[in-house]
């Protein structure tokens, strides 16, 4: 593991369009991009892949909890809170303690942060979710948006990130260096 921050880069994820959608006319066949990482998340039950939507609108980091399921939790927990969804819809939000489900970003080459933040399971959602918002995420890495071909994401620690990073592929015992609780 190093001290001296890591920087990783992502290629942004291509949303395509039909000639139909009232966006075809601004961006055309080839679409537009959404900035999505490729994440992993440890629980009871395992490590699973998720790809989530880096997301300022959003105060939590959150996912469906079909995904607390995977994970071999059992939701409701006991901290809940309703927010607004898209389109004002309210939701409701459930969190496990801090520490039961760590998150690793890498892209396995350059180098990886893993770290214990606030997750939360959003219950019965309209469709499948996976967000990276601001608490535990924006508030602990800088991000950039790069242009390019194809644009990438830039990802850099905060001076207040305290999880793991290094560079290269995280070590195997990547998952037992984290406090669970």
């Amino acid at each position: 593991m190093t001290t001296t921050p890591v920087t990783l880069r992502f290629d942004h994820k291509v949303t395509p369009l039909k000639p139909d959608h009232v966006l075809y006319p601004y961006w055309g066949e080839n679409g537009y991009f959404r900035p999505t990482v490729k994440v992993l998340l440890r629980g009871p039950a395992g490590v699973i892949e998720q790809i989530a939507l880096i997301d300022t609108g959003s105060p939590y980091i959150l996912f469906d909890d079909k995904i607390a399921s995977r994970l071999g939790l059992q939701g409701p927990f006991r901290r809940q809170t309703t927010g607004q969804g898209v389109g004002g819809q309210e939701v409701r939000v459930s969190f496990p303690d801090d520490g039961v489900v760590p998150l690793l970003l890498s892209d396995f080459d350059t180098g990886y942060f893993a770290w214990t933040p606030l997750v939360g399971f959003l219950q019965q959602p309209s469709k499948p979710t996976a967000i990276l918002g601001v608490t535990g995420f924006y508030q602990l890495f800088d991000v950039r948006l790069l242009k390019g071909d194809p644009p990438q994401i830039e990802i850099t620690p905060k001076s207040v990130y305290t999880g793991l990073q290094g560079t290269g592929s995280p070590p195997p015992d990547i998952w037992d260096r984290l406090p669970l609780s």
